[in-house]
C-alpha cells in the first residue's frame, strides 16, 4: 500500500445515501425507495439479520408470510438506516392491518412480549402491564414502555440493527444514541486504530458529529484509518488488515480472512479495502451495540463532487467474476493503478465481450452496454471520436486520447475519481484484466462523444 501518495481529507461530507429522515411508513402503505435490495421469503427463525427482523414482524404483528414489495422495502430502509427497528415496530403495529386485526389488550400485550423480547410474558409482568391499561395506559404508552427496553436493545443487536427511541410527546423517532455510548464508540478508535487516549478536544468533536447526524460510525472511522497521525505509522497490507479486524471488527482475524483481504490490499485501493470491511454486517452491530448507525460506503468530498452512476458500472466491472486464471501483473507499476478485476479474460482478436477482447474491445463493451452507443473497435479511430473538451469540463464516460499516440491501445474512458480525489479510467490490457487506474488527464486529449 503506497499510502505516501494519496492526499488524504479528513473532513467527511455526509453521505447522501443514507441520511434522509423518514415519516412514519404503515407496513400496508409504505413508499420507499429500496430498489437494490432482494429480499427472499422465509421463516424468520431461518433468517438473520435484517430479513430476520422484518420476517418476525410480519409473522407476529400481522399473522402472515411478507409479501415481496413491503418485505424488501422494510429491508431496504434498515440497511440503509433510514429507519430504526422502533421506527420499523411502530410501522406494524399502528398499521391499518394490524388495527383490523382488533386483538384484546391482554392479547396486545402477550404480543409485545413476543415482538419486542421474542419471549412470551411471564405472568407477573403481564399481569402489571394488563393493571396499567385499565388504569389508563394506551397501547401507544405500552408500545414505548416495550421499545424503550434494554430487551429489545438486545434483540436488535442480535439482528444487527439500531434501535432508536419514540418520543410518545412530540411524536417523531430519534435514532441519536446517548452521549456516553457515543463516547465510547469514539475512545474505542482512540485507543485500538491510534494506540492512544482521547484528546479532549478531538473526542468532544467527534461526538458531537455523531450525535448531531453528521456523520456516520463508518464515516467516523474513516477519519481515523486515513488520517495524518495513522499514515504516519506506515503500517504493511498485514498490519492495516489486522488493524481494520480489531477497529472495525471488534476481533481477531482468522487466517482465511487474512489472507483473502490481505490479497485485496495488492489488488485494490486501500479505500476499497475498508469500505468493504464497513459495509460488512459486523460492523452493523458493532455500532448497533453503541446505538449509532454504522452508515454506508464512504466517499471523500472530491469523489462525491465527479461521480456518477457511470463510476458504480465501473467499479461493477472491475470487481465482478469474470472467467479465467488469475495471474499476477508484471508488466507495469502497481503504484499507477487503483484496482483490477481478480481474474484475467482471454485475449480474443476483435473480441468485444465478456468471453474476452482485445485492445480496444473492452472500450467497444461499455460504450454498447451502458451508453447504447456503437463506436468504432478500431484503436486508432476510437482515439480521435467525438469532440475536444477541456480538462475542467471532464464527466465520467468521456475518452482520453493519449498525446503520444502509437497507433494501438484505443482511447481510455474516464470513469470519476477515487475517494482520495485522484482521477481514474477504466481500460482494459495488461494481461487482460479490467483495470481501473489512475491519471494524469495533463498527459490526454479529452474527447466527449455527444
Amino acid at each position: 500500500m503506497k499510502r505516501t501518495l494519496k492526499t488524504i481529507i479528513i473532513s467527511i461530507l455526509t453521505t447522501a445515501l443514507c441520511l434522509t429522515g423518514l415519516n412514519t411508513v404503515a407496513a400496508d402503505s409504505a413508499s420507499i425507495d429500496t430498489s437494490q435490495d432482494e429480499c427472499e421469503e422465509e421463516a424468520y427463525e431461518e433468517l438473520t439479520g435484517i430479513e430476520g427482523f422484518v420476517t418476525r414482524l410480519y409473522n407476529i404483528c400481522l399473522e402472515r408470510e411478507p409479501d415481496t414489495d413491503g418485505f424488501t422495502e422494510w429491508c431496504g430502509s434498515l440497511r440503509c438506516n433510514r429507519i430504526t427497528g422502533t421506527e420499523c415496530a411502530y410501522g406494524f403495529i399502528f398499521s391499518n392491518e394490524f388495527q383490523n386485526r382488533n386483538v384484546t389488550d391482554e392479547e396486545y400485550v402477550e404480543l409485545m412480549y413476543n415482538c419486542f423480547f421474542g419471549r412470551p410474558s411471564d405472568a407477573a409482568g403481564k399481569e402489571s402491564w394488563l393493571a396499567r391499561m385499565s388504569e389508563g395506559c394506551t397501547r401507544e404508552q405500552l408500545f414505548t414502555g416495550f421499545a424503550d427496553s434494554s430487551e429489545f436493545e438486545g434483540l436488535c443487536y442480535s439482528y444487527g440493527i439500531m434501535r432508536g427511541t419514540y418520543d410518545i410527546d412530540a411524536g417523531s423517532f430519534d435514532r441519536t444514541a446517548n452521549r456516553a455510548s457515543i463516547e465510547a464508540f469514539v475512545t474505542r478508535l482512540y485507543s485500538i486504530c491510534l494506540g492512544r487516549q482521547p484528546d479532549p478536544d478531538g473526542l468532544h468533536d467527534w461526538t458531537d458529529r455523531i450525535a448531531s447526524g453528521q456523520i456516520t460510525g463508518g464515516e467516523t472511522a474513516y477519519g481515523f484509518f486515513f488520517s495524518q497521525e495513522y499514515i504516519n505509522m506506515e503500517k504493511d497490507d498485514i498490519g492495516y488488515v489486522t488493524d481494520l479486524y480489531n477497529v472495525i471488527l471488534g476481533r481477531d482475524s482468522d487466517p482465511a480472512g487474512e489472507e483473502f483481504w490481505v490479497r485485496k490490499c495488492y489488488r485494490y485501493s486501500d479505500m476499497i479495502v475498508f469500505n468493504g470491511f464497513i459495509c460488512s454486517q459486523e460492523f452493523g452491530q458493532l455500532c448497533a451495540s453503541y446505538g449509532i448507525e454504522a452508515g454506508g460506503k464512504v466517499w471523500a468530498p472530491e469523489a462525491l463532487a465527479m461521480n456518477n452512476d457511470f463510476t458504480d458500472y465501473c467499479f461493477s466491472l472491475v470487481n465482478m467474476d469474470t472467467i479465467g486464471n488469475n495471474i499476477p501483473i508484471n508488466d507495469f507499476d502497481a503504484a499507477d493503478w487503483y484496482a483490477r478485476s481478480d481474474n484475467v479474460l482471454p485475449y480474443v482478436w476483435a473480441g468485444e465481450t465478456m468471453n474476452g477482447f482485445d485492445c480496444s474491445g473492452l472500450q467497444v463493451y461499455i460504450y454498447r452496454h451502458y451508453f447504447h452507443r456503437e463506436i468504432p473497435h478500431y484503436a486508432q479511430s476510437q482515439e480521435f471520436l467525438g469532440h475536444q473538451i477541456d480538462a475542467s469540463q471532464i464527466r465520467p464516460g468521456d475518452l482520453l486520447a493519449d498525446h503520444d499516440y502509437e497507433g494501438h491501445g484505443g482511447a481510455l474512458i474516464y470513469a470519476g475519481r477515487s475517494e482520495d480525489g485522484r482521477d481514474l479510467a477504466i481500460t482494459g490490457g495488461y494481461g487482460y484484466y479490467i483495470v481501473l487506474r489512475y491519471v494524469d488527464l495533463s498527459q490526454y486529449v479529452i474527447r466527449r462523444i455527444d
